[in-house]
């Protein structure tokens, strides 16, 4: 392990907590039911935090999603969405600023949630379903629209990811996989029935990634790792594989980063797993380790960092660890609760 147990000031023992980092500038944020913390990771081995800042959109029990874009943090928790400046970080002192903000009318107080930027518009991920929210004036974002999936649940809460090369964003939850249209990103559609993924369970997470040739949909959580063909027809996911990672909990969930074509890591209240995915029908786990960061209730979530993909950026109840990506650096252990709350 490279660093562990930095305390971030802003993650509750029994909510998740979300890392995004920011690898042109070296930041990493952390938000969690208390606030936004950024840290200055550009030393991996000593990670400082710079700044803290009040979201006033987390809960105590769903923790809070961030998502970068340039100088502008997007946190999305039950009680709404809150829009971060981030210019002044690289002032003495560094600070961050909330802007601007509104309700999104789909995040619940008890469960996870996401969003993803696409011109101008947010969609945001909840229990109570897909929201679209126009964030175009920074200051003043008004939500445009909502629909019902029939996959998140309060508990559990949401995910979602956009497909990067066609208007599709896949939506993840508790009940399944949901597959929207956003042609027209104002009106979107549910498309075809809800899918059985087999790894979301109704009380934690879920974690989602695509690969980057746009073929392979991974979806993570509580009860395991599936893994979907979306090359064939994107609008018809296909289960291809599923497993049992070994370190999700059914109240934490789980969540996954991509390190290469071959090779993901999937985070959760019992460690991280290092999963070969090269043959997406017979994934393989390679290597566990604990993150010493992540709790039972709450689980932990990774980011993937560094120019080669070299770092595993982990935040949880206990704090911020970066690891190797390297699972043959890894001290053999996990799969037993870093801290039971």
């Amino acid at each position: 392990m490279i660093a562990s147990g930095i305390k971030t000031g802003v993650a509750a023992h029994e909510a998740g907590c979300h890392v995004a980092c920011d690898a042109e500038r070296k930041w990493a944020l952390v938000g969690g039911s208390y606030g936004l913390a950024a840290f200055d990771i550009r030393d991996v081995n000593a990670p400082r935090k710079m700044a803290f800042v009040k979201t006033g959109v987390a809960s105590f029990h769903g923790g809070c999603y961030i998502l970068i874009d340039g100088e502008i943090a997007y946190a999305v928790g039950g009680y709404g969405l809150a829009v971060i400046s981030l210019a002044s970080l690289r002032a003495e002192p560094a600070s961050m600023q909330k802007i601007g903000g509104c309700k999104t009318g789909v995040c619940t107080v008890n469960g996870d949630e996401a969003c993803q930027l696409n011109n101008g518009l947010l969609f945001v991920a909840g229990g109570d379903g897909f929201a679209v929210i126009d964030v175009s004036k920074l200051t003043e974002p008004i939500k445009i629209t909502q629909i019902n999936t029939g996959v998140g649940s309060n508990l559990g809460g949401a995910h979602c990811i956009m497909h990067g090369e066609r208007p599709i964003v896949y939506f993840g939850g508790g009940y399944g996989l949901a597959v929207i249209d956003v042609s027209d990103p104002k009106a979107p559609v549910k498309v075809g029935a809800s899918i059985k993924t087999g790894a979301a369970s109704m009380e934690g997470n879920e974690g989602m990634e695509i690969s980057a040739d746009r073929r392979i949909l991974f979806v993570a959580g509580g009860d395991g790792l599936a893994v979907f063909d979306i090359a064939t027809n994107p609008l018809e996911p296909v289960r291809l594989s599923w497993m049992s990672t070994g370190v999700a909990t059914k109240e934490g969930g789980a969540h996954l980063g991509i390190v290469s074509p071959s090779l993901i890591i999937v985070a959760g209240g019992l460690g991280l797993a290092s999963i070969d995915v090269s043959d997406p029908q017979q994934p393989k786990k390679l290597q566990t380790t604990s993150s010493g960061v992540a709790t039972h209730k709450g689980g932990a979530h990774v980011a993937i960092y560094g120019e080669r993909s070299e770092y595993a950026v982990v935040a949880g109840g206990m704090g911020l660890a970066i690891l190797s990506s390297d699972h043959g650096k890894w001290k053999p252990g996990g799969g037993n609760p870093c801290a039971v709350m």
